[in-house]
């Protein structure tokens, strides 16, 4: 028992050491303090002032580069403050040994009076001075006469109006002035924007190339943008997002041809490499409710090289075995657009009941716009069924409405996003059911 207790406490031992020992070989030789300034400008400050590598090396300081280090200090500060207005702030620097021999570089800062604008001018020329985004964009600018002065608020903003200008198609925008002009003496600061918009261009005519199995008006579903449209690289990047969606091409580049312009109205020619429009898709799992199963599906993405599409799915398992198919007619109009029709076959047989069904249905589906659709349908169905030793059957034929609706916060990298549906749905003797019914179905 002695020599367990004497072995405990030496590893005890040795742990507090370790422990100890690591704690003062960790302890930074040069560390930073701040004094008199919070918030972004202090951030903008400690960025400035960061310690540059090689400064301290296995935990020994350079005392020759840190005397200059220091020196420098007081220039790097205030190069950090005058974008926040303060051109007359006081720094002191104060080096001194700190806990264990480390150094401290303590920086003490009074920000003294801040600049402040007395002019701000700020006008629109060109094609595009009576657009309203860009007026109003010219009227809410953040810095007004009396602002201090902040260079950042000011660079945001100028850059905003730069690219809503190139956002409408004015791809030449560019200003003709810029300026900002301060007198640290007077503590006064003025500002001078003229932005020429240039020619508002267009999107011309639209070529497609190496995507010849699909006819070209299916292919201009995809298009976010007709031609005479103004120019807009996010009309681009949603056409290119509809392509991928699609699932039809494996390479998609949407070039435009500045060099081609013809009346402001640039073309574009979209090349595309279609992927294998037929796949088969296996799979094998196992399920508790199911047990082992079995699951085939094959597509074809563009039946008769129209862009139609079939698919035929079969799921076998222990306990329930279906067959199904559906076909899509595509709208010329819109890729939110189609005619459906599916149909299959179900069985399932446990010990507490045993069922077949068939099934069919037809629907009508239009894009509403704004990440919604809605749809029409008629679904007919019969099924036979035992339960406890009775057998019975239904035969229904159920017309319905359907909605959807999904949206996303940026759907280019979508992070955030929602989606729900409604189905309306109901049967009546009248209409040849066995029996009356009306569901109303959610999901979201």
């Amino acid at each position: 028992m002695l020599v367990h207790a004497i072995t405990r406490c030496s590893l005890l031992l040795v742990w507090l050491v370790w422990i100890f020992a690591g704690r003062a070989l960790s302890a930074e030789p040069l560390r930073f303090e701040l004094q008199g300034v919070t918030g972004e400008v202090a951030d903008n400050v400690e960025s400035a002032l960061a310690f540059p590598p090689g400064l301290v090396k296995n935990g020994t300081i350079d005392r020759r580069w840190l005397e200059r280090f220091v020196g420098q200090v007081p220039d790097k500060a205030r190069r950090a403050l005058e974008p926040f207005g303060y051109y007359s702030a006081s720094i002191r620097t104060d080096l001194a040994g700190g806990e264990q021999g480390a150094q401290v570089l303590t920086v003490a800062i009074e920000l003294g009076q801040p600049v402040r604008l007395t002019e701000v001018q700020l006008a629109i020329e060109g094609a595009g001075a009576e657009q309203l985004s860009l007026k109003r964009l010219r009227d809410n600018f953040p810095l007004r006469a009396g602002d201090v002065l902040h260079q950042g608020l000011y660079q945001e903003s100028k850059n905003e109006l730069q690219s809503q200008a190139v956002a409408l198609g004015y791809l030449d925008a560019a200003y003709r002035v810029h300026e900002i002009r301060v007198d640290p003496p007077q503590y006064t600061a003025e500002i001078v924007l003229l932005l020429e918009t240039g020619l508002r261009y267009r999107f011309g005519e639209v070529h497609f190339s190496g995507a010849d199995n699909y006819p070209e008006p299916f292919l201009r579903r995809y298009l976010a943008f007709d031609t005479g449209e103004a120019f807009s690289r996010a009309r681009l990047g949603q056409t290119k997002l509809n392509l991928l969606d699609s699932d039809r091409f494996r390479e998609i580049r949407l070039l435009p041809d500045r060099a081609a312009t013809v009346d402001e109205h640039i073309p574009v020619e979209i090349a595309l490499e279609p992927s294998p429009s037929m796949r088969l898709r296996p799979g094998i799992g196992y399920g508790t409710d199911t047990g082992a199963r079995l699951t085939l599906q094959f597509d074809n993405l563009n039946v008769n090289e129209r862009g139609h599409e079939l698919t035929l799915a079969l799921n076998l398992s222990q306990v329930r075995q279906t067959v199904g198919a559906a076909y899509v007619w595509p709208d010329l109009k819109s890729m939110h657009s189609f005619t459906s029709l599916r149909g299959g076959l179900e069985q399932e047989d446990t010990d507490a009941y045993k069922f077949n069904k068939i099934f069919t249905e037809i629907e009508r589906t239009r894009g509403l716009g704004h990440g919604s659709t809605g749809s029409l349908f008629t679904q007919v169905f019969y099924e036979d069924f035992t339960v406890g030793g009775e057998q019975d059957s239904l035969t229904m034929i159920m017309p319905g409405v359907r909605f959807s609706h999904r949206g996303y916060r940026d759907r280019i990298r979508p992070r955030k996003g929602y989606q729900y549906s409604l189905e309306l749905r109901g049967g009546h003797e009248f209409l040849g059911s066995d029996t009356g019914l009306l569901q109303l179905l959610a999901a979201g």
